[in-house]
């Protein structure tokens, strides 16, 4: 769609590009002040033009109250479905909760996914793991029926990529080397490679005992 002939708002520039609003077709626009080309943004303006806008290399997108990331070229990273949108700019990482798609999802300053989870209901729609540890518990549920979810945890690095997938019951924040998990109804202890150095024999976390340090051979 091309651009009509009456006055143009400069809302944001990045480099070289402008986003412009067109009065007259109440659309926002990409123009490239090299190439001298322009790309059309299929979403409305709603109640400001202002609420499109250019993020760290990235237009965001917002329609109604849900919001959405596309490339300068217009291609879609995120529909317009986000109800939470962080940026860690010192970490190059983007964190998002997708309210439609029910979960939360880490993408890089280049747009790669860099890991995602389900958040299957209630109060979970807004849910996205923190990453202010070196392993961090992350959250993924499933629903298998109306009456059914299954929940699983695994652990994150602070690169928001897993180090541990997905595949306890409950989990506890690495104290030290080690974290307390849950399997098969039973509790254990796993160090930071997911490896069982208690096995999950245990009715509760409290039972579950302190490995015993290695000692050096002289």
């Amino acid at each position: 769609m091309q651009r009509s002939n009456c006055a143009a708002l400069i809302i944001d520039s990045y480099f070289s590009y402008q986003l412009i609003f067109d009065t007259c077709l109440k659309k926002n626009f990409i123009y490239n002040t090299i190439k001298k080309t322009e790309l059309s943004i299929d979403y409305p303006y709603n109640d400001s033009p202002y609420r499109t806008k250019f993020r760290y290399g990235f237009v965001q997108v917002r329609e109604a109250d849900m919001q959405g990331l596309m490339t300068f070229e217009g291609k879609h990273l995120i529909e317009a479905s986000l109800n939470c949108l962080y940026y860690d700019e010192k970490n190059n990482i983007i964190s998002a909760n997708d309210f439609w798609g029910h979960k939360w999802i880490f993408l890089n300053f280049k747009g790669e996914v860099l890991s995602q989870g389900a958040c299957a209901g209630g109060s979970n729609f807004h849910y996205i793991p923190k990453l202010d540890s070196v392993l961090n518990i992350a959250r993924v549920d499933t629903i298998i029926s109306r009456s059914k979810e299954l929940i699983l945890y695994g652990y994150l690095n602070q690169d928001a990529r897993w180090a541990i997938q997905p595949r306890f019951e409950d989990a506890k924040d690495f104290v030290g080397e080690f974290a307390m998990v849950k399997l098969n109804g039973k509790w254990g202890m796993i160090n930071k490679q997911g490896e069982f150095v208690i096995n999950a024999n245990y009715d509760s976390p409290e039972l579950v005992p302190t490995p015993k340090k290695r000692t050096k051979k002289s």
